[in-house]
């Protein structure tokens, strides 16, 4: 019994109207899959079938993987969109856990990047985590250990700027990635500004403007 997934390169050429030299061309290139039969070539009929179709519709189709291009495109999409949406949302970023050491370290990092007049999409990704980690504990961390009264303001400082140069990117309304990372890094920022107003509270440091206003004395 033949093997029907296999056909000869004379039939290959009745089904593609083309030359045999053409056929072994392309079997050449990779675009159609082939094996040695008793010394002959045979061609993988799928291969055959995918590249008539090709040849019929040329705007639908990719000589070499012969895949639509419309619904290949939209697929890696989709894919990439998953991919940055658990990146970027889903997984959420563990809070940092600092020590005096350290804590001086973040600080002193955040300063020389904030005056950097460029950041790139590496650095925002990791500032983006930095600044989400870092909670009240670790903003008592670094009150006490820089010399610093205020040293949650340039992370909310660098925030800002990074946030600035995602959304005055090229292609922002069309990038994912950047969209993303604004969001989060919008989310990060607040919740810091939250815990600096919580610890300026504490501290006995906070604006009259920002503190609980006091209770009317009765009669």
């Amino acid at each position: 019994m033949t093997d029907k997934t296999w056909i000869d390169v004379q039939k290959a050429s009745r089904i593609l109207d083309l030359t045999a030299g053409r056929i072994y061309s392309y079997h050449s290139q990779g675009l159609l899959r082939g094996r040695k039969e008793k010394g002959r070539l045979q061609l993988f009929l799928r291969d055959v079938v995918g590249l008539k179709r090709m040849k019929e519709y040329p705007d639908l189709y990719v000589v070499g993987n012969l895949k639509s291009t419309a619904i290949l495109s939209r697929l890696q999409q989709v894919e990439r969109e998953i991919e940055l949406l658990k990146r970027v949302i889903q997984v959420e970023d563990p809070p940092l856990d600092l020590n005096p050491s350290t804590a001086v370290v973040v600080y002193t990092n955040c300063v020389i990047e904030s005056g950097q007049r460029v950041h790139g999409l590496d650095s925002i990704r990791t500032w983006a985590a930095v600044i989400g980690g870092i909670q009240f504990k670790s903003l008592q961390m670094m009150y006490k250990h820089v010399e610093d009264s205020h040293p949650w303001r340039p992370f909310l400082d660098l925030a800002d700027k990074m946030m600035d140069s995602l959304v005055h990117s090229k292609h922002y309304d069309e990038d994912l990635e950047r969209q993303m990372l604004y969001s989060k890094l919008r989310r990060a920022r607040d919740s810091m500004r939250q815990e600096a107003v919580l610890l300026e509270a504490e501290l006995g440091q906070l604006p009259p403007a920002l503190t609980a206003p006091e209770e009317p004395e009765t009669s």
